[in-house]
């Protein structure tokens, strides 16, 4: 999944952070991409073998007397060692969930979208029974948006002028009355998660006739 950032020098969108905030996120997560947790558990299954055998080994040979300096020198290696690797794996930890979450939302945004053309095609409803229903889809549809808010997944603005810095421009319309650039219409919603673009706004934007590009 690729990952895209925002580098804000312009107007800043509604519930995005800014730059330094996105620049300390990005240094956070350098390297999680080049880890391979199949072979790290592998080699971690490597480890865990040897130490039985040699255990198995000592077993065998007999018990070797254990000086209390090198026990007290054993363990506290040991407890430096556990204390060195606990921030890294719990780093590794959070990551992994965090990456999870991303793609569990990311499974959602068609979802959404077939939400939004439904009730588009269903804006005036005259028949009782039929409103009813679509209420109860509704309830439904805001179950799901309440998923997202929950997991700190937030709608990039749209409203305005258009920012190529985190929207996509997918058409144009001719409006002379409009400044060039100015957001018409929305095809498909963008959405961020804490600092990250999971998806980007894709829009229809105004331009004019007379301005020659």
């Amino acid at each position: 999944m690729r990952e895209i950032h925002v580098d804000f020098t312009g107007e800043k969108p509604l519930d995005v952070p800014w730059p330094e905030e996105i620049e300390e996120v990005r240094k956070e997560l350098q390297g999680l991409e080049d880890i391979d947790l199949v072979q790290l558990f592998q080699e971690i299954s490597k480890i865990r073998l040897a130490v039985v055998k040699a255990g198995r080994k000592r077993a065998q040979e007999g018990p070797t007397p254990l000086s209390e300096e090198k026990g007290v020198r054993f363990l506290t290696t040991a407890i430096n060692e556990l204390r060195r690797l606990t921030p890294e794996v719990t780093n590794m930890k959070e990551r992994i969930e965090e990456s999870v979450r991303e793609d569990f939302m990311l499974q959602l945004f068609p979802i959404i979208d077939s939400f939004d053309r439904f009730f588009a095609s269903v804006r005036e409803v005259s028949d009782p029974k039929l409103e009813k229903w679509v209420e109860g889809i509704r309830g439904v549809y805001n179950s799901v948006l309440v998923l997202l808010r929950n997991n700190n997944v937030k709608e990039i603005p749209t409203k305005g002028t258009f920012n190529p810095k985190y929207q996509a421009a997918v058409g144009t319309e001719i409006r002379n009355e409009l400044p060039p650039g100015t957001i018409l219409s929305v095809e498909r919603r963008g959405f961020v998660i804490g600092s990250k673009i999971l998806r980007t706004p894709e829009l229809i934007i105004s331009k004019r006739d007379d301005i020659v590009e």
